[in-house]
């Protein structure tokens, strides 16, 4: 049951950076230029999809993925499954497993219903015990955020590029598993990737795990991005989501998560809060399907309530 905890996350969220920024541009976006936002103003076009920020960034339109699988556990999974003693289960893809996560995003922000339309894919494969590595397009396995506010191949009037990032390119490494489980998480996000300048930044992070009971569980996934290139606009960006999971029997799961999300560089004037809440259904050992409905700055700078993001998400186990 822990480890469909876990997968409940990734599902959940499914589908890093914190996928607060309601996906590409919105008038109302609270990372707008009327906030003075830096991750808008220098750059030669308000459209977020070609936001030197990129996705990845609280002003731009997503973050994105995630692996939630029950069978050797999912690197992306928030929802941990029932591996007999609480949080047994590993965090990471088992050796020679390929998991399968996809997720659609549909933007609810007022005046913005359905703009844009998102579809995240991930494909995570085990590549040795404890090791497994994966191409991202969710916002849970980019941020670890639930709700999936643009990324992958997105549609409508607000998009620039149909498809711009963030794509990661990542790996996940069990440090420590049990009651308590770590795994490092990092490697390289991709953005702008339609634009003329291509934004490279370096994810490092950790998904740390700690399981209350059999049936309920704590995540947190802190991590860093640190811009490589286009460095006056590629800056650092700080991700702490954290969530609370609960096992309602073995097949169905729910939680709520919140955390921070904002530039490095300036955070106590652009920070973001999210309240993201989700439930899944684990139809059998291979596939689980679910939901995540989340509020992308319910309380930090711009707060607003009329930013909400609908998420709806698959994961499979081959």
């Amino acid at each position: 049951m822990l480890n469909r905890i876990n997968q409940l996350g990734l599902t959940l969220a499914v589908f890093a950076f914190a996928g607060l920024g309601t996906a590409h541009a919105q008038d109302e976006n609270p990372c707008g230029d009327d906030m003075g936002n830096p991750c808008m103003d220098d750059t030669d076009n308000g459209d977020s999809m070609d936001n030197p920020c990129g996705d990845a960034n609280p002003c731009g339109d997503a973050d994105t993925d995630a692996d939630t699988s029950d069978d050797g556990g999912g690197d992306e999974a928030v929802m941990a499954d029932d591996a007999g003693a609480a949080g047994h289960h590993s965090m990471v893809t088992a050796t020679g497993k390929i998991k399968i996560n996809a997720a659609l995003g549909v933007n609810l922000s007022a005046d913005a219903v359905a703009d844009p339309i998102s579809i995240a894919p991930d494909v995570v494969y085990g590549v040795m015990d404890k090791l497994d590595a994966g191409l991202y397009h969710t916002a849970m396995g980019i941020t670890g955020f639930w709700t999936q506010p643009g990324g992958g191949i997105s549609f409508g009037d607000s998009v620039g590029d149909a498809y711009n990032g963030p794509t990661g390119i990542l790996a996940n490494y069990s440090v420590a598993e049990g009651q308590l489980s770590i795994a490092a998480n990092g490697g390289l996000v991709l953005d702008n990737i339609a634009g003329d300048s291509l934004f490279m930044s370096l994810k490092a992070g950790a998904r740390i795990r700690y399981m209350i009971d059999d049936k309920m569980g704590i995540q947190a996934d802190p991590s860093i991005f640190i811009g490589l290139t286009e460095r006056d606009f590629n800056k650092e960006l700080l991700n702490i989501p954290v969530a609370f999971m609960y096992a309602v029997d073995a097949k169905i799961h729910a939680g709520v998560q919140t955390g921070l999300f904002g530039p490095l560089d300036g955070l106590g004037d652009f920070y973001i809060i999210p309240l993201n809440l989700a439930g899944m259904y684990q139809i059998d050992e291979k596939l689980g399907v679910g939901g995540a409905f989340g509020f992308n700055n319910i309380a930090g700078k711009g707060s607003s309530a009329d930013f909400r993001n609908l998420t709806l998400f698959a994961s499979y186990a081959l």
